[in-house]
């Protein structure tokens, strides 16, 4: 990608599309990396997306349990077995789709409550579901009213402080800005990434003595723990963060660490660890 902290900056929940198709050569692209992005950190399953089309004039409107959103009529989404290394590679790899498309200037938002009948060409086997979707299209001038009441009521722009997710050795010591080096640039890329009503359910404890980070899932909503959609979030997160430390030539890899999950009397699970290499 070009300017990828520009592109994560620039990315917000779109509401608002213009009815119609996308413009053959944007589709194309964002089709082609779409179909690259299958294998996720934990690699259980290939996950195999589809992009779905609607006549927004013809076909009924698929029920949203997520604000005022109109004229959409282009859906990528998949399926995934009902367990947290699934649901974080799926929020993983679709961010990385969304990530694309913002790049192409296509609108985006991520979509977590939604009637799964609308989709019959997902064809799910007992026990997969459909984690979560992106509603893609061209977005229209943010000018009505209800889009900016929905954004304020959805908390679309709210972000946890810095003290708030990222921790020094324990949850006792907030990390400290000034020794992080370029993982200032990483952990704020972090920081500004999407999740279900801004929950930001990612706790991140640095090693004091190495550039190593562990992810622990916070269980911030019960009803969207319940969901899966916190595993969804903290793929999202994971995938900024990996993207961001490519992009700023920070050697690392994903590595499963025993002895780290301790902190269940705080409602949060180890989910991963991104080691210096």
């Amino acid at each position: 990608m070009s300017d990828l902290f520009e592109i994560i900056r620039n990315r917000k929940s779109c509401r608002t599309y213009i009815p119609g198709g996308i413009a053959p050569d944007s589709r194309r692209k964002l089709s082609e990396y779409m179909n690259q992005m299958q294998n996720g950190i934990f690699s259980q399953a290939p996950v195999h997306f589809l992009w779905i089309e609607r006549d927004y004039q013809v076909d009924i409107p698929m029920k949203l349990n997520y604000g005022t959103i109109t004229g959409h009529s282009n859906y990528i989404l998949g399926k995934a077995p009902f367990n947290t290394r699934s649901y974080v590679d799926y929020g993983y790899l679709l961010e990385k789709i969304v990530l694309k498309a913002t790049e192409l200037g296509l609108g985006t938002c991520w979509i977590g409550y939604f009637d799964a009948v609308y989709f019959p060409e997902i064809k799910k086997t007992k026990g997969e579901f459909i984690p979560s979707l992106i509603i893609v299209g061209n977005a229209a001038p943010r000018k009505k009213v209800s889009e900016k009441i929905t954004r304020y009521f959805v908390k679309a722009d709210a972000r946890k402080d810095w003290e708030d997710l990222f921790f020094s050795g324990d949850l006792n010591t907030s990390l400290d800005k000034k020794g992080v080096g370029k993982y200032l640039n990483v952990l704020e890329m972090l920081r500004l990434a999407p999740s279900s009503g801004n929950s930001q359910p990612w706790r991140v404890i640095r090693d004091k003595d190495k550039d190593s980070y562990h992810f622990y899932r916070k269980n911030v909503h019960p009803l969207y723990q319940k969901r899966g959609l916190h595993d969804v979030d903290l793929g999202i997160g994971l995938a900024h963060f990996e993207m961001a430390a490519q992009h700023e030539q920070l050697k690392g890899k994903w590595e499963s660490i025993e002895g780290l999950n301790k902190y269940q009397e705080q409602a949060m699970e180890y989910i991963i660890s991104w080691m210096w290499d």
